[in-house]
């Protein structure tokens, strides 16, 4: 009870932790698991699209999305391709020391 307590009185894991937070209070269990992928293993969690935003922090990088982690993925080996090229080509010219 005082965990419980702590968590949803705690600024962020009560916005980011809700899912986990529900979890541990109706079965006593913390789930090591991120609250969207929680919520796949528990589908009463998102019967329908629009309650995902009851229980998933937007904000947070996955999202809770399904397919959130290879969209991530996705954007992160897009970026490595693009960007990354110019990051070591701007970081190997000389710097000017006047």
């Amino acid at each position: 009870d005082e965990l419980v307590a702590a968590f949803e009185a705690h600024p962020v894991f009560s916005k980011q932790e809700k899912l986990r937070i529900d979890v541990l209070k109706r079965f006593g269990v913390y789930s090591t698991e991120s609250n969207g992928h929680l919520s796949e293993y528990l589908p009463w969690y998102r019967k329908r699209p629009d309650e995902i935003t009851r229980w998933i922090d937007m904000s947070d990088w996955i999202h809770g999305e399904t397919g959130g982690y290879l969209r991530y993925s996705t954007e992160t080996r897009n970026w490595f391709e693009t960007e990354y090229p110019q990051f070591l080509e701007a970081a190997s010219k000389p710097i000017d020391p006047a």
